[in-house]
């Protein structure tokens, strides 16, 4: 079976860390992303797609860039963060400019009511996320389902048992889907839809149309010539009747 897209990236992300010196061995990546190292050629073979808690680890673990991993586009790896430079003492103030310090503020503790939205965004999990989103499209399970070109039972259970979905569902919303936010879709991190003016203008779902369009234009060309066929066809015949009338003896 072939590899999806993110599946090929997660191997190839595996690879990169295993050239290091201190990079994970299968089996400790493996454990990271939450497949057993017995199952690890399925994966690897394509008989299974990496499902998103699977991606979600890698991201978090070994500081992949989710434009790279999601997408195929950039590097690898996150850059790293530079070390904090520390700050250059100034002159100091002369002692008759100094001023008493101010008195001690007691810090305010954030209302319960502002960090309730926070804790749960947090404890989303993505088939929580993918049920959003079609709330969000103003669709209902079905279409968005048959959009997807997937069975609406799938849809179904992320709402109703928790399913974790795989890497495949989520390529093939953002390659129907193109205004949804993936990073939003796979960590919470972001809003759930990028402006219109960030949305990639060609997409796979674009091309698929014209694919079909093409398809439709040559059916007609070839009923076309099927037609012109069929005219020199009797063109024909009637010459040969003129010629067989014509040429016939009194």
């Amino acid at each position: 079976m072939e590899l999806t897209p993110i599946s090929q990236r997660v191997l190839l992300v595996y690879e990169a860390l295993a050239r290091r010196i201190t990079g994970p061995t299968k089996k400790a990546f493996s454990e990271v992303i939450g497949i057993s190292a017995s199952n690890w050629n399925k994966y690897a073979g394509g008989v299974r797609p990496f499902d998103l808690t699977s991606v979600v680890a890698v991201l978090k673990t070994y500081k992949v860039s989710p434009n790279y991993l999601l997408f195929g586009e950039g590097s690898m790896f996150l850059p790293l963060s530079p070390p904090p430079t520390a700050a250059q003492p100034g002159p100091g103030p002369s002692p008759s400019s100094m001023s008493p310090p101010p008195a001690a503020v007691e810090p305010q503790q954030p209302k319960p009511e502002a960090m309730q939205p926070a804790r749960v965004m947090q404890k989303q999990t993505i088939a929580q996320r993918v049920v959003m989103l079609v709330e969000l499209l103003g669709l209902e399970v079905t279409p968005f389902a048959e959009s997807l070109e997937i069975n609406p039972g799938n849809i179904r259970n992320y709402m109703h048992r928790g399913t974790s979905p795989n890497s495949d569902l989520i390529e093939k919303i953002a390659e129907t889907y193109p205004q949804v936010n993936v990073v939003w879709l796979i960590t919470g991190a972001g809003e759930p839809l990028l402006p219109e003016s960030t949305s990639p203008p060609d997409t796979l779902a674009t091309c698929r149309q014209d694919l079909e369009t093409a398809r439709h234009q040559l059916d007609s060309f070839k009923e076309q010539l099927k037609l012109k066929d069929q005219l020199l066809e009797a063109k024909e015949e009637t010459i040969a009747l003129f010629r067989s009338t014509y040429n016939r003896p009194n």
